[in-house]
């Protein structure tokens, strides 16, 4: 399965392509629309469920989504953070630590944490970081060798021109 952006009529929509193998893919249409715009879409499991953490700015909501039947129907389950319109929430969710990873317009990076998926995510004081051209989350967090890892756009040459990896250290700074 592969989520992806597509632009509706108006906004983008979230699509999502099928494949057998990884190379040759059908498309099987929209399977999220809002009246808002959405993209960025970031499905897992968790705890037996399945769920999707597209960007959705334009509800001034951070919105969590589960799947009623997956892969072609969703709803929204949660709302992770209220009133502000964030861009490409990331979320780590993992034994040592839950954290949310967005930004706002103005590229300032938010930092929030919580003690579960379902928990009340709170703003980490003084998170706020503006990091240059590199603050938008560009992918997933992973692990690797026990270390966490964040992709982060690099907008130096534009957007979309580059992926730089931030390490995450014990207090959730860089």
């Amino acid at each position: 399965y592969l989520f992806v952006e597509i632009k509706g009529s108006g906004n983008a929509n979230i699509a999502l392509l099928t494949s057998p193998d990884g190379k040759n893919y059908d498309s099987k249409g929209t399977i999220l629309d809002e009246a808002f715009h959405l993209s960025y879409p970031q499905v897992f499991k968790h705890k037996g469920e399945i769920y999707m953490l597209p960007e959705t700015k334009g509800s001034n909501n951070v919105l969590l989504y589960k799947a009623e039947d997956f892969p072609y129907s969703w709803s929204i389950s949660d709302t992770l953070v209220s009133n502000v319109g964030l861009k490409d929430p990331s979320l780590l969710l993992s034994e040592e630590l839950n954290l949310l990873v967005a930004v706002d317009d103005d590229m300032k990076q938010y930092l929030f944490t919580a003690d579960s998926l379902a928990g009340d995510w709170k703003e980490i004081e003084n998170s706020r970081k503006a990091w240059g051209n590199e603050t938008r989350p560009g992918g997933r967090f992973f692990k690797l060798e026990n270390t966490w890892y964040l992709p982060v756009q690099n907008m130096s040459s534009g957007y979309g021109t580059g992926i730089s990896l931030y390490q995450l250290k014990g207090n959730g700074s860089n």
